[in-house]
Formats: structure tokens, sequence, C-alpha cells
């Protein structure tokens, strides 16, 4: 049997796709003490819905973030722990675009060459036993990412379709 190159271009596009849809978890070793945790997006986050890429920010002065770069971005901030900074209160925005932080979650940021995201998980730490690095089968310690802030070299950026997962899902208006 032959494959086209077109065969494998289409290929690549769903996988690539796979990584940065809302239904993909992320594998967080160092989060629950060391357990791990598998770390998917909230349904009130900015995401593609289903596109292969993150959508694109207009980060004012600073110009704007393509959909590759808010990619890389929020793949180190949905690896939590592993990739992101634990952030002080008070060095985490005082509003977020979508909704609040909860009192029990984790404030984060992580950056990927400019750009900086901020956000929180709330992690379930439910499992005793060290995870082995993966989600793909089943999502061991459940934890979802919440998007708070998007900057780029110190710009606030807004993205620019400004499309929500699920606008219902954002509990704790901002």
């Amino acid at each position: 049997m032959q494959y086209s190159t077109s065969s494998f271009a289409i290929a690549a596009v769903a996988v690539m796709a796979s990584l940065v849809s809302p239904a993909a978890a992320m594998f967080d070793e160092k989060a629950c003490q060391g357990i791990g945790a598998c770390t998917a997006p909230s349904e009130c986050n900015y995401m593609p819905n289903g596109e292969p890429q993150q959508p694109e920010w207009d980060c004012s002065s600073a110009g704007t973030v393509n959909g590759q770069v808010a990619a890389g971005a929020e793949l180190n901030f949905e690896l939590g722990l592993s990739n992101g900074t634990v952030v002080d209160a008070a060095d985490f925005p005082s509003s977020c675009n979508l909704m609040q932080p909860g009192e029990n979650a984790t404030l984060l940021k992580a950056t990927y060459q400019d750009v900086t995201v901020y956000g929180w998980i709330e992690y379930s730490c439910t499992e005793t036993t060290t995870i082995i690095n993966g989600c793909y089968s089943s999502t061991p310690n459940p934890s979802k990412t919440f998007t708070c802030k998007v900057l780029k070299n110190g710009q606030e950026c807004k993205n620019i379709a400004g499309s929500v997962v699920n606008k219902d899902a954002c509990a704790k208006q901002a």
C-alpha cells in the first residue's frame, strides 16, 4: 500500500489537533505531592472548539500572539507544576477574564517565548500511589485548568475571536 505526502500531512494535522483540543489531558508529574495528575482545560476557557490551533490574541502595543505560540504557552500552563511557577495571591492578577479562582486553587503562571499565561488549577488528588506518565486511556487525579490572563511582554492580551468553549461553565463570573 502506498501513502501520499498529503496523507501524512492530514495525519500530522490530526495529531496536532488532538494535542490542543479541550478533551486532551496533560500529565503533571509534580502534582498531588509527586503522585501526578492529568490536567485538562476547563470548559470555561478560550479554546478553538476542535480547530487545530489555539486562538490568536491581540496584545495592544505588544502586537499579536499567533495560534502556534498561544498553543505553546497554553501547553506549558496545562502541565501545571511540572512547567509552571506557583504564584502568591499578591503577584496574581486582581481580576480574571472569565472566572475567579476559588480558595483551594493553585495559582500558576507559565511562559513560552514572550507570552505569559496566568491561571490556576483545581487539583483532584484521590490517588495514593505514584501515577505512571500517561493520560490516554484514563485520567487519574483529573484536574481542571483555568486561564486568567494572557500577557505578551507585560501587555494584557484579548482573545481575538472571543469564543469560550462553554460560557455556562463559567460559574464564578469575573
